[in-house]
C-alpha cells in the first residue's frame, strides 16, 4: 500500500500541472487574438483618420475657394479635436464617426464635393472601412467574451488571479452604425 503513494501523489502532479498548462496556454492564445484584433482596429481606424484628413483638405478648398482676401473657415472641426487630442482607441472611434457626420453634413451642403472624383473615392473607402471596423469589432468581442469567460471558469480563475489578469473591455458597438453607413452610401 506504501508503495502505492507516490504514485498517487505522483498521478495527482501530473494532473494538476497539465491542468494548470492547458488553462495558460487558453489565456495566451486569446491574450494573442486579442492583441491581432487590436492591432488590426488600429489600423483600420487609422485608415478612417487619413481618410477623412483627405476629404478635410477637398472640402476646405471647396468651402474657401472664394475667400482669397477674407478669413477662411475652419472646416472639418472634429478632425481638429481628434488632432489635438491624446484619445483612447473607443473615443477614436467615436469621434471618427462625428468627423464622418460632418463630412456628411458638408457633402450636402455643397453639391460639388459630389462630382469630385477623389471625394467620392474617400466616400467609397469609408463605407468599406466600416464593413472592416464592424467585423473587426465582432471578432474582437467574441475574443474578449470567450476570454472573460475564462476568467470566470474553474480552475482557469485560479490561474487568472495568480497571473493578474484582468477583464477584457468590450469594443463599444453603436446602435446608430447602421445610420451612418446609409448616410455614407447616400
Amino acid at each position: 500500500m506504501e508503495m502505492f503513494i507516490p504514485i498517487i501523489v505522483l498521478i495527482i502532479v501530473v494532473i494538476i500541472v497539465t491542468i494548470y498548462i492547458v488553462n495558460r496556454d487558453r489565456f495566451k492564445e486569446n491574450i494573442i487574438r486579442l492583441n491581432e484584433a487590436d492591432a488590426s482596429i488600429d489600423a483600420v481606424l487609422n485608415k478612417r483618420f487619413d481618410l477623412l484628413k483627405k476629404a478635410e483638405e477637398i472640402i476646405d478648398k471647396e468651402v474657401n475657394k472664394d475667400k482669397e482676401n477674407e478669413e477662411k473657415i475652419e472646416v472639418m472641426h472634429t478632425i481638429v479635436e481628434i488632432r489635438s487630442k491624446n484619445l483612447s482607441k473607443f473615443e477614436f472611434d467615436n469621434s471618427l464617426y462625428k468627423a464622418i457626420d460632418e463630412l456628411n453634413k458638408y457633402s450636402e451642403e455643397y453639391s460639388e464635393l459630389k462630382k469630385d472624383n477623389e471625394f467620392v473615392k474617400i466616400q467609397v473607402n469609408l463605407i468599406e472601412s466600416e464593413s472592416e471596423i464592424l467585423a473587426l469589432r465582432k471578432y474582437y468581442n467574441d475574443i474578449s467574451k470567450t476570454y472573460n469567460k475564462l476568467l470566470q471558469s474553474f480552475p482557469a480563475s485560479i490561474i487568472g488571479f495568480f497571473k493578474r489578469y484582468k477583464k477584457m473591455q468590450y469594443f463599444d458597438i453603436k446602435d446608430s452604425e447602421k445610420e451612418v453607413l446609409e448616410e455614407l452610401k447616400a
